[in-house]
């Protein structure tokens, strides 16, 4: 039976630090700036709001109704991290997805070693990249929040960056339906992280079994200042995935389209790259291929009106329940069900999150309207992992030369103990000043870009019952 020992972990915290800082990240290395991104690549500019501080909550003891409630806890806040790099390519960047693997497979389908990275020359975007902490440490789950350039460039940006041939406007499509909808932010997490390349047995190590869930995560609109703003959940990245998968330019692979409309994948949503693999194959991609790309995905997008149950186990709430009680709809739900191997890397990235604090035109948020991230963790995932990271990249995201703004990102950790119940919660974090310990019922974590509660009559009018009606009416006024 384990039992992490969180005397240890804020010293563990200052070494985890520490050993970035031993890799050449601090002190060396510079972000790349995001105006030669504009001159020189022709990305639009970044939104002022690019990173932004988010808020991570625990559930209160009297209030597990499997919703971001009043009463449920602040834990700690954090900022996103700022990078040209997609958010499908953003883990890749640092080891390409190639033959090299830990899980063995044909064609190389296996655990690939991947771990998230940045460009580290800011006025040559480049193959030199560095990595930040989360390759280093063993045994972990770290979770980031990130912001890419890359995936904010609208669809007349990719519709006007190739020529007119038959084989360039394939290309084009691939890319429109490889970026739509991703405008905003994207959630990212690694388990087991470890740098990849020190080779490994491939033996099983441990498993991720995880559920995340995404309440008014998707926006279409104008953003003052920005432009046209398209953002929609959906899994931009998922290791272990087959080599069909793959670009035949890149060697990257990328997960298939989820049907947003039919809740489903489906043949006709991923038509684009079908189109490419045509202009680009002798081979075309077929229905089959696609179904067998499914098939290896350990993380995918689903209804999550149809969960039957969470991933821990526990059905009392379920997301059709839910909304039917409660009138709060989750809109977007991803399950994550990763087996990972000896001395690698596994991890998944969910792309185009609006990011919306939920301000209905005002200073004062409204809770219905705020975007919510809500990960549930099994049980059984605790068995392996000895410590969860959240990783903080700082508000400094300056581009002076010698700036090194979010490269040397602060681990906030939280604490595992496997003696406590599941509805206890398993997970915690321990004040580093009081030690007070803050736990996570149902090993169940929220994040949101908004730090306030509902105002007393907001409440008022939940207590009536009214809170199915409030939030139709809300969702009835917002852009479509």
């Amino acid at each position: 039976m384990k039992c992490t020992m969180l005397n240890n972990l804020i010293g563990l915290g200052l070494l985890l630090v520490m050993l970035t800082a031993t890799t050449g990240l601090a002190g060396t290395v510079v972000e790349p700036d995001p105006n030669y991104m504009v001159t020189e690549h022709g990305y639009r500019p970044l939104r002022s709001d690019a990173v932004k501080t988010w808020y991570m909550f625990a559930e209160g003891s009297s209030t597990t109704e499997g919703i971001l409630n009043p009463g449920d806890t602040r834990v700690a806040t954090f900022e996103n991290w700022w990078t040209p790099v997609s958010s499908g390519t953003q883990m890749n960047a640092w080891h390409e997805m190639d033959d090299t693997v830990f899980g063995g497979g044909e064609d190389g389908d296996g655990d690939i070693p991947v771990s998230p990275g940045n460009y580290a020359d800011k006025t040559y975007p480049g193959t030199d990249v560095v990595s930040w902490g989360p390759k280093q440490y063993e045994n972990t789950l770290s979770f980031y929040m990130t912001y890419s350039q890359s995936d904010n460039n609208t669809s007349t940006y990719w519709d006007t960056s190739f020529g007119d041939s038959g084989y360039e406007q394939a290309r084009s499509d691939y890319y429109v339906e490889k970026y739509a909808g991703t405008n905003g932010w994207a959630l990212g997490w690694t388990s087991n992280a470890v740098q990849p390349g020190n080779g490994g047995s491939g033996d099983p190590a441990g498993r991720v079994d995880m559920d995340i869930l995404v309440h008014n995560g998707q926006y279409t609109g104008t953003i003052d200042g920005f432009g046209e703003n398209v953002s929609n959940p959906q899994i931009t990245q998922a290791n272990d995935i087959s080599h069909l998968a793959a670009d035949p330019t890149t060697g990257l692979r990328y997960p298939v389209k989820f049907d947003d409309a039919l809740k489903q994948y489906t043949y006709a949503a991923n038509q684009e790259r079908k189109d490419w693999y045509t202009a680009n194959l002798p081979e075309n991609l077929t229905d089959a291929e696609i179904d067998t790309i499914i098939a290896s995905m350990e993380s995918e997008e689903v209804d999550p009106q149809t969960l039957a149950g969470w991933v821990n186990g526990l059905s009392d709430r379920t997301a059709a329940e839910i909304l039917a009680v409660l009138g709060y709809e989750y809109q977007d739900a991803f399950q994550t069900r990763s087996e990972y191997t000896e001395r690698s890397s596994d991890g998944g990235v969910i792309g185009g999150l609006a990011g919306q604090a939920g301000t209905s035109g005002g200073d004062v948020p409204f809770w219905v309207d705020q975007q919510v991230i809500r990960i549930d963790l099994a049980e059984t995932t605790l068995d392996d992992i000895e410590m969860l990271v959240v990783w903080d990249f700082g508000t400094d995201w300056g581009f002076e030369p010698g700036n090194n703004a979010q490269v040397d990102a602060t681990p906030i950790i939280l604490g595992v103990d496997n003696t406590q119940t599941l509805a206890h919660g398993q997970v915690y974090y321990e004040d580093p000043i009081t030690g007070e310990r803050t736990w996570f019922p149902e090993n169940r974590i929220y994040i949101a870009p908004t730090a306030e509660v509902p105002e007393p009559g907001i409440l008022a009018v939940l207590g009536m019952g009214g809170l199915g009606i409030l939030a139709r009416r809300r969702k009835a006024r917002k852009a479509a």
